[in-house]
């Protein structure tokens, strides 16, 4: 049987979900809304391919016996989150925050002169700049 085929064909249960959302919120502070099952598992997906892990369970054993775990660990932290930073990244957001959001924004506060706006979790900065 190819390897492949038994990757993607696996989809990760409920129990597995919960047991990686609440490792990467305990190594990396990451809290993962339960809606983010498919993501998780795809994102996953890539490390169980990387060490030739049947499944998920087998996997979660990995990280939590391995003499390697400490790296694996980062490895798995990277491949789940999102590590790409470019002006205008999620285009669709960037025409909503200027149509609908800085209109309300600046209606609001007509009589001030400044207004601050938080971007945070910006891996190298270009969506402050992006948003100015």
């Amino acid at each position: 049987m190819d390897n492949k085929n038994i990757f993607q064909s696996e989809e990760m249960s409920p129990v597995d979900f919960k047991r990686f959302k609440d490792m990467i919120y305990q190594e990396a502070g990451i809290s993962l809304a339960d809606s983010k099952i498919t993501l998780l598992s795809n994102r996953i997906r890539k490390r169980l391919k990387a060490l030739n892990i049947r499944t998920f369970h087998e996997y979660y054993n990995y990280l939590r016996s391995s003499e390697d775990k400490e790296s694996e660990i980062v490895n798995m932290i990277d491949a789940v989150t999102t590590n790409v930073s470019n002006f205008f990244r999620n285009p669709k957001q960037f025409v909503g925050f200027r149509e609908k959001v800085m209109p309300a924004v600046i209606s609001r506060n007509a009589k001030k002169k400044n207004i601050r706006i938080l971007s945070a979790g910006c891996a190298t900065g270009e969506e402050p700049y992006t948003i100015a």
